[in-house]
């Protein structure tokens, strides 16, 4: 009963606090009565406790609540000591202030815990409960073998590209797939929604790395132009950030310019985009990537994104992300 208790609290915690707070939790570490360590995507867990509220439960929540809590992971990839996060909330609402998990877990108070050597991800997968072990865990980024070698594209691309084949049938809009979309047809799209120059001039680039890579460029050239309004660059990220995809740094605190990567060309900022991509489908980047792949590549859900629709909740928080995507394939004619 203290377990259910305790983490009933814990979903309170975040669920009560302000939406780049939530944003934060990817998340839940416990251990196993056999010592081994189990994670647990968080919205996975909601769900889950939200069906047992109504009488379906689907065993998640409670095979969570069979273990030892240990820590929260946060979306930078940290490990925060469960009992310390519940400690210092504690304190702040005795001394009537606001609890923010976020700024909590990025400050120099939070205590952290090293990431498991043995790390299983739990899910629920057709009904039944699955549990997959997630490898290249407790390595620093810099000795994670995942990277080849700057201007081994060739070598890069021939390992993508064959990996990249699938039987597999997946519903919805897949991200690893030849383009239907000419450069010619996505330029004219372009053209005709008043994009900036810097946009239509970056295209052929976007259609050379979906060759390199075998992800579909007209896929990531849309997403794109709604990241970045179509190269006039109306939010955070300054156009000489050259980051056309939105991607944060390592150790973003909040959605900040200087919360965002830079790169030095227009061209390096789209190779970071399909790099990025490749950590949440699971092939191989080209050249050496930037800091905020590493964190994608520790998520328990890394290298399970397949389509376009599946985006949604993990390269943005909104369940809806994907939509403006399909709309503008939709307009280019895929």
């Amino acid at each position: 009963m203290r377990k259910l208790v305790i983490l009933i609290i814990a979903i309170s915690i975040v669920v009560s606090a302000a939406a780049p707070a939530a944003a934060a939790v990817e998340g839940l570490l416990a251990r196993s009565a056999d010592g081994s360590y189990n994670l647990y995507r968080y919205q996975d867990l909601l769900d889950s406790y939200a069906l047992k509220l109504i009488g379906k439960p689907n065993g998640l929540f409670e095979d969570y609540c069979s273990k030892s809590p240990i820590a929260f992971l946060h979306s930078s990839g940290a490990y925060i000591d469960y009992n310390d996060m519940l400690d210092s909330y504690a304190k702040m609402v005795i001394n009537g202030q606001k609890f923010d998990f976020n700024s909590f877990a990025l400050s120099a108070e939070c205590k952290k815990l090293d990431e498991p050597l043995d790390l299983f991800c739990v899910s629920v997968s057709h009904g039944q409960l699955t549990s997959q072990k997630i490898n290249n865990n407790n390595v620093p980024p810099a000795l994670i073998n995942t990277a080849s070698p700057p201007g081994t594209i060739a070598e890069t691309a021939a390992g993508n590209l064959s990996s990249s084949k699938q039987d597999e049938k997946i519903e919805g809009i897949p991200l690893v797939a030849d383009s239907q979309v000419s450069l010619d047809r996505a330029i004219e799209w372009a053209t005709s929604k008043n994009a900036h120059p810097r946009f239509i001039a970056i295209a052929p680039t976007y259609w050379e790395y979906g060759q390199h890579t075998g992800i579909c460029p007209e896929v990531l050239y849309a997403q794109s132009a709604h990241e970045t309004r179509f190269g006039h660059f109306t939010g955070q990220v300054p156009p000489s950030y050259h980051n056309w995809a939105g991607i944060k740094t390592a150790n973003a605190a909040g959605d900040k310019p200087e919360d965002h990567q830079q790169f030095a060309t227009p061209e390096d900022g789209v190779r970071a985009h399909f790099n990025h991509m490749t950590a949440y489908i699971g092939l191989n980047p080209i050249g050496e990537p930037h800091s905020r792949y590493f964190v994608v590549k520790r998520m328990p859900w890394s290298g399970t994104v397949k389509t376009v629709e599946q985006l949604s909740g993990k390269w943005a928080p909104s369940a809806t992300y994907h939509q403006r995507i399909v709309l503008f394939l939709s307009e280019m004619g895929q």
